[in-house]
């Protein structure tokens, strides 16, 4: 790994952003931001266009499948095809679920279209976001890296679970079609600022190995490392509840007569409120209070 860039003293560096990078967070926020916009309201729309609950469900469930193996894949492929490679990968396969999504799929309801197109989409983000991950992994300092990843996790969960909410809420006026295309605008923004804008060389350690084996050693590392095995079920359980409940609370607050805005508002709100808990217990762990 290759950390050799020097911490500096701006306040970018402070907080564990490299200088280089910044352009990459605003388009990792844009991003997100943009490919998840429908999250909080996705599983009531289907719901109300006719499909069961369990359907919508499974679609979710497809959608969940290819999130967890492409961001799998993404770790592994970095080094064999290039971080630029594969987060502009991300956006081509962004376009590729999303335009047959909004113009086909919904407007014709057809179920299996929806759920091989929005499962297209949902692999997206992963290789966008975590090939970005990677590039942060390599360039910023050893000395501020637990502080890069900490912006690189807070960046991501703004744009996913406070502000795609909020924004949807906010614009839900528009029509969730019209939502969709207000994603397709933060995407390319994202990607201009991620791939354009930043100019860093993203150059990291090439490997020559089979692409079958790097994925395979990917995979058994879990077991080759045992803690980090915990990690993986630990965050599976905790993601397992988290996007279980944004699916399903949509679909149960609808039959109690609230609107999308009101959920959404609540959702963005619940997470707003998690993120001041993780700055108090991070200032707590800082600064060892009520020592």
């Amino acid at each position: 790994m290759n950390n050799s860039a020097k911490s500096g003293h701006s306040l970018l560096d402070k907080i564990g952003i490299p200088a280089s990078l910044a352009w990459g967070f605003v388009g990792l926020f844009f991003f997100v931001t943009g490919a998840t916009i429908e999250q909080g309201w996705f599983s009531s729309s289907l719901v109300n266009s006719g499909f069961s609950s369990s359907s919508a469900g499974l679609i979710f469930t497809v959608y969940g499948i290819a999130v967890a193996v492409f961001a799998w894949l993404t770790g592994a492929c970095t080094q064999i095809f290039g971080i630029r490679r594969l987060m502009l990968a991300g956006v081509i396969l962004y376009f590729v679920g999303s335009l047959p999504l909004v113009l086909v799929a919904l407007p014709q309801k057809s179920y299996w279209l929806i759920m091989l197109v929005y499962t297209i989409r949902g692999a997206s983000y992963p290789l966008f976001a975590y090939s970005f991950l990677v590039w942060l992994n390599y360039r910023a300092p050893m000395a501020s890296l637990a502080r890069a990843m900490s912006c690189f996790w807070i960046t991501f969960g703004l744009g996913m679970t406070v502000f795609a909410p909020y924004f949807s809420s906010a614009f839900m006026f528009m029509g969730k079609t019209n939502l969709f295309y207000f994603g397709f605008v933060l995407v390319i923004i994202g990607a201009v600022c991620a791939l354009v804008l930043n100019h860093d060389d993203a150059k990291i350690p090439q490997t020559n190995e089979a692409v079958l084996k790097g994925l395979f050693d990917s995979f058994t590392l879990i077991f080759r490392r045992p803690r980090l095995g915990l990690g993986v079920i630990v965050k599976a359980i905790n993601d397992i509840g988290k996007f279980g409940y944004v699916i399903v609370m949509p679909i149960y607050l609808i039959h109690y007569g609230y609107s999308t805005s009101e959920w959404l508002t609540v959702w963005a709100i619940v997470n707003i409120v998690g993120y001041f808990f993780q700055l108090f217990i991070w200032l707590y762990c800082r600064f060892n209070w009520l020592a």
